[in-house]
């Protein structure tokens, strides 16, 4: 039997209790602080792009500010605006020094070369945010397809289920999916000792603040947990057990919510 304590939860792996686990889901967790790959990735790669075009800076003339571009599209795509910003800054200094005379000095002496830095500084800081918010955009279509698949999965599997028990187990897994968790139970006549309190509008009650990634995303607490009431009555919660690495949106959290109150109504 699954037992829950305050601060872990230890569930079975197999067997007829063990919990469905959420997919990987591509794009969300992203922590609020810099990572340190994406710093390493944002000096590293404006350098290397920058040292390999040291052996045709003669012939390349001007296309040479054009390529350095790539590098900060790419670190923008992969890690996020910041790391696009710092990108951007690093590429620029690195033009300035091993690709434009007098070499291998932080002095520019012709003006046209000036000016290419500084283009190259301003290109490279649009292109990066353009391409940051493009992977945003990517990140919340998924999410909103998630949500579809879920809330229709759940409707689905209600109206073919047998009783409560298997509108419950349906609930878990379209909670699970929806809050990117690894894994969700339904505890009957459980009222909560471990986790944050999940409200309607998507808000925690209590427990830990949920850091916030962007765009309404945020990281949820280790554990989270839903009250499912039938009047004045509390039935029981379902208790989720997170991902650490997920970013979940203010929308699935909603939703998540709603399927709980849904199964209220098959209480019986």
């Amino acid at each position: 039997m699954q037992r829950i304590q305050r601060g872990a939860w230890l569930e079975p792996e197999h067997g007829p209790h063990a919990k469905v686990h959420a997919p990987d889901r591509p794009g969300a967790a992203t922590p609020s602080g810099l990572p340190a790959w994406a710093a390493v990735s944002a000096v590293v790669v404006p350098v290397v792009v920058a040292a390999l075009l040291v052996a045709v800076r003669g012939s390349v003339g001007g296309a040479a500010s054009l390529v350095m571009v790539l590098p900060v599209l790419a670190v923008s795509a992969l890690a996020g605006v910041r790391a696009g910003v710092i990108a951007a800054l690093v590429g620029a200094t690195a033009f300035a020094v091993l690709l434009t005379e007098p070499y291998y000095r932080f002095t520019i002496a012709e003006r046209d070369d000036v000016v290419e830095t500084v283009v190259l500084l301003a290109v490279g800081l649009v292109v990066g945010a353009l391409s940051d918010r493009s992977r945003r955009d990517r990140t919340i279509t998924g999410a909103r397809g998630r949500e579809v698949d879920a809330v229709t999965g759940f409707l689905h599997d209600v109206s073919t289920s047998r009783g409560f028990e298997s509108v419950a187990a349906a609930a878990e897994r379209a909670i699970t999916t929806l809050l990117s968790a690894r894994a969700c139970e339904w505890r009957a006549g459980y009222h909560g000792t471990v986790g944050a309190v999940l409200r309607a509008d998507g808000t925690l009650s209590s427990g830990t603040s949920a850091p916030s990634v962007g765009a309404g995303h945020e990281v949820l607490p280790a554990v989270v947990e839903i009250p499912v009431v039938g009047g004045a009555v509390e039935l029981g919660r379902f208790v989720v057990r997170t991902d650490p690495g997920a970013a979940v949106s203010i929308e699935e959290r909603r939703a998540a919510v709603g399927i709980a109150a849904v199964v209220s109504t098959f209480a019986g």
